[in-house]
């Protein structure tokens, strides 16, 4: 019994000496740090939207609230009378806050699949490491698939309702 009890104190004193300062948590638990609430954002915008549409990209503050500036980096292929982003923000002393990327739907190509990087970095606050990035997919639907589905026609003359089913077949034809 004596024996088991020393090698429980040997084994207690061992955990104990073995535990270090975690110095990531440390350093950044005093001070806010700001990430995207996700790795990947995915938006499908309306056959119909012609104007400016904007992707809301959340973002999260934890550790603290901070009216600090955060700088915005946008990686893409698009050109810049595409999409529109701010290059920095002023945090808003929440937990929470948003960018928005705007999308200028009138010179985009329907149908097409577009991405846009953003990347988050600061000197004021802390960025955290694994989510400073977000992948922001977008398209606009095409006229196909805006009005593909079932649609109820009423034939005025003879006063019946029959169903009318629009499939897309391939990139061309319903």
């Amino acid at each position: 019994m004596k024996s088991h009890t020393l090698i429980l104190s040997l084994i207690a004193l061992l955990l104990i000496v073995s535990c270090s300062k975690n110095e990531y948590l440390d350093a950044t638990i005093d001070q806010p740090t700001v990430e995207f609430s996700s790795l990947t954002i995915s938006e499908t915008i309306s056959f119909s939207e012609n104007s400016t549409y904007n992707i809301a990209v959340p973002l999260q503050i934890f550790g603290g609230t901070s009216d600090k500036n955060i700088a915005i980096q946008a990686k893409t292929d698009l050109s810049s009378d595409k999409y529109s982003v701010a290059t920095s923000k002023t945090l808003n002393n929440t937990a929470l806050d948003t960018i928005y990327v705007g999308i200028n739907t009138n010179s985009i190509q329907k149908g097409k699949t577009y991405t846009i990087e953003l990347s988050l970095s600061s000197n004021d606050v802390s960025i955290s490491e694994n989510y400073k990035t977000c992948l922001i997919t977008f398209s606009q639907e095409t006229f196909m698939d805006f009005f593909t589905g079932t649609y109820s026609c009423k034939e005025s003359a003879t006063n019946s309702v029959y169903e009318v089913l629009f499939e897309k077949q391939d990139d061309s034809s319903i």
